[in-house]
């Protein structure tokens, strides 16, 4: 927010999108704008996806429970290459544009970062009635009432290590 300064004003800002309005960006299944353009969303309908991996460098160290609910929330997180990765596009967003799409999502996370606790309460966060489970009241908190439709979770991304 603001801060008067002797000499001026200072101001913090501690979450910004620069995503276009609606009429840029693709429509969820319930309506509502997703943070991704719909120019992205052409090239991938153009090419006939149908399955879609969400993997690579983000999904080693993410856990997913650092993820969900309003993007402002989420803790920005550096990866293998150093760089630091904003909260505002995670596992959730990247399951709302494959079904906004009609692409089957393969949502793959970090093996180490996430134990199988972790695993069993992401399905039911994904799949959980909003009413009468913990993780599923969860997801309606954040703003999700509807099961997000994904089936197919990978554990761990291209693993070269003793457990694999």
């Amino acid at each position: 927010g603001f801060r008067p300064e002797p000499n001026g004003v200072q101001l913090s800002i501690g979450y910004v999108s620069l995503m276009p309005g609606a009429w840029g960006r693709v429509a969820g299944v319930n309506g509502a704008p997703l943070p991704a353009l719909k120019a992205a969303a052409d090239v991938l309908r153009t090419m006939g996806t149908r399955v879609m991996r969400a993997g690579g460098t983000v999904s080693q160290s993410l856990r997913w429970k650092d993820w969900r609910g309003p993007p402002w929330t989420r803790p920005s997180s550096g990866h293998a290459w150093g760089r630091s990765l904003l909260a505002g596009w995670g596992p959730f967003e990247y399951v709302d544009l494959c079904n906004a799409l009609g692409i089957t999502p393969v949502l793959t996370l970090a093996y180490d970062a996430n134990d199988a606790d972790d695993w069993a309460d992401l399905v039911e966060y994904a799949w959980g009635d909003a009413t009468t489970t913990t993780w599923g009241r969860r997801r309606a908190a954040d703003g999700h009432a509807a099961p997000y439709n994904v089936s197919a979770f990978e554990l761990g991304n291209e693993q070269y290590n003793p457990f694999f």
